[in-house]
């Protein structure tokens, strides 16, 4: 049996893949001018990548320059660099306050998508009632049914991928780890530092996942180390000793105006977002 959805006169309906950051803002665009949507999320909750991290994660980017521009969470003027779960918090402001949950398709995998060359709409087929494993946002998840039908929903008039960067492990093969008698693990897959109390640890790449378990799994590690491939960056607090948060004198917006407008810029940001609030 197919479904087929349709659009209100002048206007379009979407499938939007993912309801994480990029998929519920996409969502909030595309409703806002009168378009109609359909959202599926694997997961039991909004949040994408942040409902499934771990124990420790700290955002990278600090409150001020991470939330969206017509939702405020009101403290612009004391900005902080959120744990994921206070990420999460605001997302589901965001998502009620506009409505959004209404479009979303909980425990549901979009297993294949297909447009059509001569109408030009896409059809994709789903499952529904997915499981997942168990995580602190959400719990613990039913089994799936084996015999959960496939279904098929037609005339999408435009398709929105927003499962991220970072759905999938990309985890290297090493030479002659099949005699390692260790553990080898991605970064997916740790949860906190503590399960690597009294052991040697190599972390190896220095992006925002390998710098923060680093730094916190050699709190209790025997030995941690840390290796780069290329040449290495530069790890800066996320603090100033002033209290402010650093990416405010790090963003790209800072640094591509001269440097008296971007610093006039780290200082006028906040202002700017109290006022269009």
């Amino acid at each position: 049996m197919v479904t087929t959805v349709t659009a209100s006169d002048g206007k379009k309906h979407f499938i939007i893949i993912g309801a994480g950051a990029s998929g519920l803002t996409l969502m909030r665009q595309l409703t806002s001018l009168g378009h109609s949507v359909s959202c599926f999320e694997t997961l039991p909750v909004i949040g994408g990548v942040y409902a499934k991290s771990y124990e420790n994660t700290i955002l990278t980017t600090s409150s001020l320059l991470t939330a969206y521009s017509e939702f405020s969470d009101g403290k612009e003027d004391q900005p902080k660099f959120w744990t994921d779960q206070e990420y999460l918090d605001y997302l589901k402001g965001y998502a009620d306050k506009f409505g959004l949950f209404e479009h979303i398709n909980f425990r549901t995998s979009v297993l294949k998508v297909q447009k059509c060359p001569e109408t030009g709409k896409w059809t994709a087929w789903i499952k529904r009632n997915r499981h997942v494993p168990p995580h602190r946002a959400y719990g613990e998840v039913p089994e799936e049914n084996p015999e959960e039908p496939v279904e098929e929903i037609a005339g999408f008039d435009g398709l929105c991928i927003c499962t991220g960067t970072n759905t999938w492990a990309c985890r290297p093969k090493f030479d002659g780890e099949d005699s390692f008698k260790g553990r080898i693990i991605h970064s997916e897959l740790y949860n906190r530092p503590m399960d690597y109390e009294g052991k040697k640890v190599l972390v190896v790449g220095a992006g925002e996942s390998g710098s923060d378990i680093c730094n916190e799994i050699s709190r209790y590690a025997d030995k941690c180390g840390i290796c780069i491939r290329g040449k290495h960056g530069h790890i800066i607090p996320r603090i100033q000793k002033d209290g402010r948060v650093t990416d405010l004198n790090t963003n790209r917006c800072r640094y591509s105006n001269p440097y008296v407008f971007g610093n006039w810029i780290g200082w006028a940001t906040p202002i700017l977002k109290r006022m269009s609030v």
